[in-house]
């Protein structure tokens, strides 16, 4: 009998293939936006209590509490995972303005290096992930259902100062940072028609992109009115028109505008 290997493939990716991808991604999920977050954690209070090992008396230290403390946050594309159920004695929770919760995952800090012999460190980083939401203001934490931490992220993600600087970014404060700017983001952008231009092609140069094409010949964003401009970085293959030379228009600001709109409605009940 001849075996269609085809076939045999195909079949096997039905019945174990599916399965499988479903496992992996059961626990998590893409987002469009995240916001990515650095929390500094301490252990407090340590205690030995005494316990026994093949009848020997031994010393085991443990920690009664722990602080934390706000590092960095951040807004880039990525993953982040489902809300979370499980016991462990942390929790993180992105709460709304109207004190909504919006996303909660469950964690515990690490606190082992795993060297040989292994060291135990009386402070360690956790990085979180969370999905971006429009009306996200808050990131609390939790030990033990105890509120540890307590971090207004609007202000962080954009302070409406008129400049773009602090944790701010195109993605978190497309009002005050252009999709060129130096904000540790290289980004595809998308032109008025809704198609994506790699960076190196979009006529802006991106000081946060490798070896953007666009830095080392004129372009929209030098100060200068060259190439096909019909002024000051603006007109023709600029996003802007001369009119209204600070009104960057692409067809991500569309985008953002249509989804803030629909974002605030939803956040509304």
């Amino acid at each position: 009998m001849i075996q269609k290997r085809g076939v045999f493939s195909l079949n096997c990716w039905k019945i174990l293939g599916i399965p499988i991808l479903f496992i992996l991604l059961i626990n998590t999920v893409y987002a469009e936006k995240i916001i990515n977050t650095k929390l500094s954690i301490a252990r407090l209070n340590p205690e030995i209590l005494n316990d026994y090992v093949q009848n020997y008396p031994v010393g085991k230290l443990v920690f009664n509490d722990f602080s934390v403390n706000f590092l960095e946050i951040k807004m880039e594309d990525g993953f982040y995972e489902l809300n979370s159920s499980s016991k462990e004695l942390f929790e993180a929770r992105l709460m709304s303005s109207r004190k909504k919760q919006l996303y909660s995952i469950s964690f515990y800090p690490d606190f082992t290096i795993l060297s040989d012999p292994p060291i135990e460190l009386n402070e360690t980083v956790v990085e979180l992930n969370f999905p971006y939401s429009l009306d996200a203001k808050y990131i609390e934490i939790y030990y033990k259902n105890i509120k540890k931490l307590s971090v207004d992220i609007s202000k962080q993600l954009c302070n409406k100062n008129k400049k773009c600087d602090g944790n701010e970014n195109y993605l978190s404060c497309p009002g005050e940072c252009k999709f060129y700017s130096n904000d540790s983001l290289c980004l595809n952008v998308k032109d008025w028609f809704n198609l994506s231009l790699e960076y190196w092609g979009d006529n802006y140069c991106d000081r946060d992109c490798y070896n953007d094409d666009d830095c080392f010949k004129a372009n929209c964003n030098d100060g200068k009115k060259n190439g096909n401009e019909t002024g000051i970085d603006c007109g023709k293959v600029c996003f802007n028109t001369c009119k209204y030379p600070n009104k960057i228009i692409t067809g991500m600001s569309v985008y953002e505008e249509r989804e803030g709109f629909w974002a605030k409605f939803r956040n509304f009940f």
